[in-house]
């Protein structure tokens, strides 16, 4: 199947056969161009494999195919200097493509990007086509995006496929007759040339002898004269006699076909100067319908059109008004008719300023030379003081209908120059010409008074009634205006809602004269901080009113305002005394932000637990912290905005709102669409409203820093926060507050230009929680007041809670603070006593003393566990009971809320035999007690016994483990757990 459709790709390419999109290409070192000379001829030959397209590309139904890229692995440049319908490359109809993978494409110089009905291409949406052309593209019916992969290892989310990433021409380093990328920064290192390739090196012209050829290479005269003959309108798009097959001109330094104006051919292989005037005839009676820029192509020197001629221009890219004017300028005279019909992109037909005559020889429906219909943008026909000559029509009527934007005005100068007779309502009508536009138009001064964030007051001195009283109100007519605009932007034409909008104001004309205020105020509401906007101020008439006003288009910019919240705030533990704070900047800046203020505080962890708990009874699990990967970079900037091309497919990427899965913490962040969320871009309705001062005295920022943070501020230090520079600090993370004994921070904040997405806090007590808060602020206004500064120039504050790590030892107990005491009569019974830790890893929640026999071998130890406030409660003592005589070691470990400290080294002491008074009356008493312990031993004896032999065991292993795996005085990371 592949070899059936494999026609529609090679004749697409193959210019040896057709021209259509011939392929010039460098070699894969970049020295040489794959044209080459045989027998003194240019081979146009085709290697798909290396850099250049010189025309388009176009796939159609080629079937079996996956991946351009395994066709076109090294493609850098499609210069379209022929488009196909107005585009360079073409993707139609393909059943079995799934991804373009042209990663190697840098620059489309010329010509837009068509898409469409490939049901298994996905990797569509993932590539910015105005990274690569500026002209428009059209991408629709391929695979739905919500069932393609998407791309979250590349920038912005833009790839090619899976393994590729789209990444631009990186050109800064090459030389400027560079295209797509070089070797190195000469003009010979180039991969692709702008302009001319010569003797292995790029440059903007042919040296003197040679020619230019196809505007990339030089031949000789020879060569130029040895190209066959070829048909400069291949597509036949455009049926002419200009287009018939052509010879190969030396002429001018350019190897063409066919001469310039005011020369002609002679013998098909010079050009000559004409004797007087001479014409270039273009057409062979009928119609030339020019509806693409292939058909502008075919009028270059036309002078005299053979037929009539009907432009119908219903797209184009952003150079198709220059390409009019420098093809059509030698127009001069029209035999039949001319006809100019829903050319969206003409202003004016000033393009065709040479033309003198149309002579009417043809007519359109037997009646109409001149036809002039639905042009939506078209508000003038010629600038009559620049042009040369006027224009005759010798025979034909004028119609002229459907051009909104064309006053009659217009006509009536067409038709006082040419001698028509007057006109008709039904040739020119006044209801459809100059409808949407303000001809005759009156002075109205319109002034700006108040200007604020979010609206603008406007005012106008109102216009004198007329007797008839036509005049109904106002229309205030505004958009969003990062450039100059024009009226002519049209609502129809807009894709993503930058269309002008309109505010009505109605006139009561029922009010007497004398009630009636010589002054419209205006409030233009609902506008966006930090935001240019255009406007401009009309008269609300009658439809047969035929005055009227309509002020320029004027511009201003609202104040700034509170910047968005800062978005995916994230906090990585690095050591124990640093954290790692990532972010992204604001969604929505509304102003040019300086820096981020980031605000922490110190928790110490809650004693009331500790006291209320008993951890020997109730253990606690040991420590798991959070695993969040470090940020890969310390300083970055905003992602690049996303592609938006006017032919979106219905699934649309959404900004939406992430809790962060634990924590009700409102970032914004991509994520998969719902029915309540809210487009990128627009603030969310939930936003708005826990971030007011609804909910929060200070709209959920950073309190006042003067009542939070008490004496480390003085009057001096708030210039650290406000401004954008501040003196005396020349760091790019400054950071001022309280330390506690230890030289830890118990409050802090961090200053942190704007260029920086990430910053490490140091100087943090070990595994100690600390809230922290992220704003950002912008810089101020002119005049802006300093009240309340830190409400309106810094963002709603991003809030996350974090520990440090642990520190290591930490939690060891020091084993010259262990000290055993035993009393000298009652020596059964040992009081031990030790020091806490200095500065545990949180709070110590209870401690394991651990005691054996060393006279005995293999005696079982003892493990005893004292809470924290049993310990603190007994004066830090300890009594171990009931000790046996003997030789006796003794260890002590904490538990702290990362988990178990180290055992102290062992310390030995002795347990001795009690010591008794030998006097009759102690003998007596002591005799008695024996006997009283035995007859109750007796009772309990087999009991006891019976419990011993099943908990014995058990209990020795445990002590023998523990103390094996504890023989050292490091920290084990967990909880002991019996």
């Amino acid at each position: 199947m592949l070899a059936s459709s494999w026609w529609y790709l090679v004749a697409s390419l193959a210019a040896s056969w057709y021209g259509v999109a011939a392929a010039v290409a460098a070699s894969e070192n970049g020295e040489a161009y794959n044209e080459t000379e045989r027998g003194g001829r240019i081979c146009r030959s085709v290697d798909i494999r290396n850099f250049v397209v010189t025309d388009y590309v176009l796939l159609y139904r080629v079937k079996g195919l996956r991946s351009l890229g395994q066709l076109f692995p090294n493609l850098k440049v499609i210069r379209g200097k022929q488009l196909f319908h107005n585009y360079a490359l073409v993707v139609y109809e393909m059943p079995h493509l799934q991804e373009a993978g042209l990663h190697s494409l840098k620059v489309i110089s010329r010509g837009g990007v068509r898409i469409e009905k490939n049901p298994a291409l996905c990797y569509v949406r993932t590539v910015d086509w105005n990274r690569l052309s500026d002209w428009e593209h059209f991408i629709k019916d391929n695979k739905k995006e919500r069932e393609c992969p998407e791309c979250q290892q590349c920038d912005g989310g833009l790839c090619w496929n899976n393994l590729h990433c789209q990444i631009g021409a990186v050109e800064d380093d090459c030389h400027e007759t560079c295209l797509g990328g070089c070797t190195g920064p000469g003009p010979q290192d180039c991969l692709v040339c702008k302009d001319i390739f010569v003797d292995g090196a790029c440059t903007t012209s042919c040296p003197p002898n040679r020619f230019e050829y196809m505007g990339r290479r030089c031949v000789t005269s020879q060569q130029c004269r040895s190209i066959p003959p070829s048909d400069i309108n291949q597509l036949k798009e455009c049926e002419m006699e200009s287009s018939k097959m052509k010879k190969w001109i030396p002429f001018a330094g350019r190897c063409t076909q066919g001469c310039p104006s005011g020369y002609q051919i002679r013998d098909d292989t010079e050009c000559v100067p004409c004797v007087g005037h001479c014409h270039k005839f273009c057409g062979e009676g009928g119609v030339l319908d020019v509806s693409s820029i292939a058909c502008i192509q075919s009028l270059r020197e036309c002078t005299y059109i053979n037929g009539s001629l009907s432009i119908q221009l219903g797209a184009g890219g952003p150079t198709i008004m220059e390409e009019l004017e420098e093809i059509s300028v030698n127009i001069e005279e029209i035999d039949g008719f001319l006809k100019i019909s829903r050319s969206f992109p003409l202003v004016s037909l000033n393009f065709l300023k040479n033309l003198k005559v149309i002579h009417g020889n043809q007519l359109e429906g037997n009646k109409s030379a001149l036809i002039v219909w639905d042009n939506p943008k078209l508000e003038r026909l010629w600038l009559w003081d620049n042009k040369s000559q006027g224009l005759e029509i010798r025979n034909g009527r004028l119609l002229f209908h459907d051009n909104p934007r064309l006053c009659i005005s217009e006509v009536d100068k067409l038709q006082n120059i040419t001698g028509l007779s007057n006109y008709t309502n039904v040739e020119v009508a006044r209801e459809s010409n100059g409808d949407r536009a303000i001809c005759n138009s009156i002075s109205l001064n319109v002034t700006l008074s108040i200007v604020n964030s979010t609206s603008v007051l406007i005012q106008w001195s109102n216009l004198e009634y007329s007797g008839k009283q036509t005049l109904l109100g106002y229309k205030v007519h505004y958009k969003e205006a990062p450039t100059n605009v024009s009226v002519d932007d049209l609502d129809e034409e807009s894709c993503w809602g930058d269309n002008w909008k309109v505010n009505y104001i109605m006139i009561n004309s029922d009010l007497q004269d004398v009630n009636r205020s010589s002054e419209t105020l205006h409030v233009i509401g609902s506008l966006k901080a930090y935001t240019r906007y255009a406007y401009f101020v009309e008269s609300y008439t009658t439809a047969w009113e035929i005055e009227g006003v309509q002020t320029p288009i004027q511009y201003f910019t609202t104040h700034p305002y509170r910047p968005y919240i800062p978005r995916r705030f994230k906090v990585h533990p690095k050591s124990s005394s640093e954290l790692i704070l990532s972010w992204e900047p604001p969604l929505i800046n509304n102003g040019r932000l300086t820096h981020y203020i980031i605000a922490g505080k110190f928790y110490a962890d809650s004693e009331s637990s500790v006291v209320e708990r008993d951890f020997c009874e109730q253990t606690m699990p040991p420590y798991k912290p959070k695993v969040t990967p470090p940020p890969n970079t310390l300083v970055g900037s905003p992602p690049p905005p996303m592609n938006r091309t006017c032919c979106e497919a219905e699934e649309k990427r959404i900004c939406t709102h992430d809790d962060d899965n634990q924590q009700f913490n409102f970032i914004f962040q991509e994520g998969t669409a719902k029915p309540d969320k809210e487009l990128c871009g627009q603030p969310s309705t939930l936003y708005s409203v826990l971030y007011s001062n609804v909910l929060f005295a200070d709209e959920g920022g950073i309190e006042n820093y003067q009542t939070m943070y008490g004496a480390m501020f003085n009057n001096e230090s708030e210039d650290f926060f406000k401004v954008e520079n501040p003196i005396g600090f020349n760091y790019t993370h400054n950071t001022t507050g309280i330390k506690a004994g230890g030289g830890t921070y118990v409050y802090f904040i961090q200053r942190v230009n704007a260029n920086s997405l990430s910053t490490t806090l140091t100087d943090l007590r070990h595994f100690s929680e600390y809230s922290l808060k992220i704003v950002a602020c912008r810089a101020p206004y002119e005049n802006e007041p300093d009240d309340n500064w830190f409400r309106v120039r810094c963002s709603p504050a991003g809030l996350k809670h974090a520990r440090t790590r642990s520190l290591y030892g930490a939690d060891d107990i020091n084993s010259t603070t262990v000290v055993v005491d035993i009393p000298e009569k009652w020596s059964t019974s040992v009081r031990v006593t030790w020091e806490p830790p200095l500065n545990p890893n949180g709070l110590v929640l209870n401690y394991d003393v651990v005691y054996r026999r060393t006279d005995i071998e293999h005696h079982v130890p003892i493990k005893l566990c004292v809470s924290r406030d049993r310990f603190e409660g007994l004066g830090r003592w300890v009594w171990l009971r009931n000790v046996p005589p003997g030789d006796y070691e003794v260890r002590v470990r904490a538990i702290s809320l990362y988990g178990s400290g180290g055992f102290t080294s062992p310390i030995d002491f002795k347990s001795r035999r009690p010591e008794f008074d030998s006097t009759p009356s102690n003998l007596i008493i002591a005799f008695s007690c024996i006997g009283a312990l035995l007859a109750f031993g007796a009772v309990f004896g087999a009991g006891l016994e019976l419990w011993s032999k099943f908990d014995l065991r058990a209990q020795e292993d445990e002590l023998i483990q523990l103390l094996t795996n504890s023989d050292t005085s490091s920290s084990s990371g967990g909880y002991f757990q019996p």
